[in-house]
């Protein structure tokens, strides 16, 4: 993948070139940003025919904008020499449209640039705020973009695969989204979101879906559509049921549903047998359900008594997460989830543990903390793995 970044600062680097150094040739057929904060001064140069001149097959990703970090005030971004010309060497090879992403990501934007819609070939779009500064460390608190509607033009998008419009301010998701009917991934996390409109569901080619972070109350029945979804995060909203009709994505790998209001584990997502990582932590859960495929199950942070004998069922267990609950005892039987790597059952009412624990193979971390639990009583076996 090649991405141009591009600003107005010269090059003390003789292997590399700023703007003024370009080819003609590529100016001629360049998207650029001028250095300032604000979107007004955001000037794009498109001509209609962008294929003019150089090869935009070559050219898989553009990265406008900058990390918005107050102390870091420079930008040095350059073109190598090397690959403008190969890029010009190829030009002659192809007329062909250009297919590649547009990311603004990190750029405080107050509005989605209607400039946008001369690009019908567009496969990736990201207006979100990812918050991260030089380092790749998230900023905190983060920041947050402006925008508050997604504009109607959305729709002429045809070609998009990868939609991001993470950390905004949009209430609402438009209905023309169903025309984007090429979308692979969609982010919408961190907004304002109450409701999933009916024509989301029809993007039936949907593989990752997040609307983590918003206000969503329930799902809706046509959500059994979404067949192809195999990633979906619905993390921090405000759901109370999962919804029968989850039963119908048979190809989901990971569901988070954590820091909901969810009360029952149900049984149709025992269905799901492709399912490996299932969050529902910070719920309202007080009964503990077996999901026989699962190798990821967190359930922290709800209100459990009671782990089952039937957990032996989940022979592919490596990671379960239980803590913050307000389980007494852990079940002999557990000492025959053999893959059983990590267990975290800190902030518990758990007295003792089994013996059977010492068959845990595979078991690097049995975390007890917060638990009334005598060390004298762990057995020798697992001294080196029990925190208490």
């Amino acid at each position: 993948m090649f991405i141009i970044y591009m600003n107005q600062v010269p090059s003390t680097n003789p292997n590399e070139v700023g703007l003024s150094d370009l080819p003609s040739e590529i100016l001629e057929s360049i998207v650029y940003l001028l250095d300032n904060d604000s979107l007004e001064n955001l000037v794009i140069q498109i001509p209609f025919d962008i294929s003019k001149g150089i090869n935009w097959g070559t050219v898989f990703s553009y990265r406008f904008g900058k990390y918005k970090n107050v102390n870091y005030r420079k930008y040095y971004e350059y073109i190598s020499r090397d690959k403008i010309k190969d890029m010009l060497e190829l030009s002659h090879d192809t007329e062909e449209f250009v297919k590649f992403n547009i990311i603004f990501r990190n750029k405080l934007i107050i509005g989605v640039p209607k400039e946008l819609e001369y690009f019908p070939y567009l496969m990736g779009l990201d207006l979100s705020n990812r918050s991260i500064d030089l380092s790749g460390k998230y900023l905190d608190p983060p920041n947050f973009n402006e925008i508050t509607k997604v504009p109607k033009f959305i729709e002429k998008l045809t070609n998009l695969q990868d939609l991001s419009l993470g950390m905004n301010q949009i209430s609402e998701i438009p209905r023309e989204i169903n025309k984007l009917s090429n979308l692979t991934r969609l982010s919408m996390c961190r907004n304002r979101i109450k409701k999933i409109p009916i024509e989301l569901c029809e993007l039936i080619n949907l593989k990752t879906l997040d609307l983590s972070y918003n206000k969503i109350k329930e799902i809706p029945n046509e959500f059994r559509y979404l067949s192809k979804l195999k990633r979906l995060y619905f993390c921090h909203n405000q759901i109370d049921i999962i919804p029968l009709e989850f039963s119908f994505l048979v190809k989901l790998k990971n569901v988070d549903l954590g820091n909901n209001k969810i009360s029952v584990i149900p049984s149709h997502l025992d269905f799901l047998t492709k399912l490996k990582w299932c969050s529902l932590r910070n719920n309202l859960i007080t009964e503990f359900r077996v999901l026989h495929g699962l190798d990821t199950f967190l359930l922290g942070g709800n209100k459990i008594t009671k782990i089952p004998d039937e957990i032996i069922k989940m022979t592919k267990l490596k990671l379960l997460h239980l803590q913050d609950n307000q389980i007494t005892k852990i079940p002999d039987t557990m000492g025959q989830l053999s893959k059983l790597s990590h267990l975290y059952l800190y902030n518990n009412q758990i007295s003792e543990t089994p013996v059977e624990l010492r068959e845990l193979l595979n078991i690097n971390e049995i975390n007890l903390k917060g638990n009334p639990i005598n060390k004298n009583d762990i057995p020798n076996s697992l001294i080196d793995v029990v925190k208490l």
